[in-house]
């Protein structure tokens, strides 16, 4: 992997309910746990590319 890998991560700041579970997750929410596991992805890529992530690199959330 190449050094100086930079991601973007979408959040999801509003409450919205998937199978009977609140998915919202805002970045305030992020800043109170510091890590948290991302499930539920479903594209593929999105998936594949989250898998590459390695602890250090820069991640900007939207």
């Amino acid at each position: 992997m190449a050094p100086g890998k930079y991601w973007l991560l979408k959040a999801e700041p509003d409450t919205r309910v998937v199978k009977g579970k609140d998915v919202k997750f805002s970045v305030d929410d992020f800043e109170s746990v510091k890590a948290s596991p991302w499930e539920g992805v479903r594209n593929y890529e999105a998936r594949n590319l989250m898998k590459e992530m390695q602890v250090g690199e820069k991640v900007g959330i939207a």
